[in-house]
Formats: structure tokens, C-alpha cells, sequence
């Protein structure tokens, strides 16, 4: 029998940016990008250091950052606490799979990549609900339903039947060119 599930994809952004870093992390800017952070943004003129001519920012991460390495394991972390702590169960196999089991001997399931998550359930009101939360933890998220969604750069079609269409289009046509 086919679940005819109702299917959301959200997006969250600055996901990583909700994660605080819990390592001494430095980045370092340099030349142009130190004095713009320098004048405008700390409006000092001059808190940066020279080494061989070349104007160095340093600064602490105090959140997790796209590109640090240690980044996508503290949002994964900070993601999957709220998770289980609204009785979500991960996956033994798929870390970034949780289900969710309902009073009405039905489950929820949500997956992710990232900051991207298919959320799918037959009942509608525990997708809707679960997105409320999510939206009260890490703020308004980007969102499609229905059957047509755009979902890790693929257009992905849930059909009637059970079946799933997925395309890459864009990427083919760029491909091409």
C-alpha cells in the first residue's frame, strides 16, 4: 500500500550560524578586508597587525561557520538534540535521518542535508507542527509543499502513484554551456 504522505521542504537559513563554536577558533582577514572591518565595522582605524607588508585581521569564531571544518558537526549536533528531545529517534544507519512515532500508529520522518530538510508524514498536522517548532527554534524558514519541490538542487516531483521524478536540469544545461 502506498503512504500518499503530505511532504514539505524547508531550508534554515544561517543554519551553521546557530551553532556556537566550542573550540579557540582564529580567522584571519587580510588587506581590504581587514580595513573594511577595521573602520566600519569596529570603526577603530586600526586594530589589525602588519607581517611582510600585509595588513592581518585576526578574530575569534564565537558560532560556527560555513567552511570550518568542525562546523558541520555542531549544527548536526544542535539539529538532532532538538530532534530527540521532541522524541524524534535517529536512524541507526543515516545519522541525518529522524522518525518520529505518532498516536495515530503513524510516523513522521524528516531527513537532511545541511540546512535542507524533507519533512513527510501522512498526517498533516504533525508536518505543520513540527515546522512551527523548528521555525520557534532557528527562525522563519524557506518552505515548499505539495508534490513539486526544489530540494538540494534537484526538482523533485512525488507523483500519484507512488513514483518519484527527480531532474537536474540546471545543472545539465550548464553542463552544456
Amino acid at each position: 500500500m502506498i503512504e500518499k504522505r503530505f511532504t514539505t521542504v524547508t531550508d534554515i537559513d544561517g543554519a551553521y550560524l546557530h551553532a556556537f563554536m566550542d573550540d579557540f577558533v582564529l580567522m584571519v582577514f587580510k588587506d581590504d578586508m581587514a580595513d573594511f572591518l577595521c573602520k566600519r565595522v569596529h570603526n577603530t582605524g586600526s586594530s589589525y597587525t602588519c607581517k611582510s607588508g600585509k595588513k592581518l585581521l585576526y578574530v575569534r569564531l564565537k558560532r560556527a561557520l560555513y567552511g570550518c571544518l568542525k562546523s558541520a558537526m555542531l549544527w548536526w549536533r544542535m539539529l538532532s538534540e532538538f530532534l530527540i528531545a521532541d522524541s524524534f529517534v535517529l536512524n541507526p544507519y543515516d545519522p541525518c535521518v529522524a522518525n518520529k512515532a505518532l498516536p495515530c500508529d503513524k510516523q513522521i520522518l524528516i531527513c537532511w542535508y545541511v540546512d535542507g530538510l524533507k519533512i513527510s508524514s501522512i498526517n498533516k498536522d504533525a508536518v505543520k507542527e513540527i515546522i512551527k517548532k523548528l521555525e520557534a527554534r532557528f527562525g522563519e524558514m524557506r518552505k515548499s509543499f505539495g508534490k513539486k519541490h526544489d530540494y538540494l538542487g534537484m526538482e523533485v516531483e512525488l507523483c500519484d502513484d507512488g513514483s518519484v521524478k527527480m531532474w537536474i536540469r540546471h545543472h545539465i544545461r550548464e553542463g552544456i554551456e
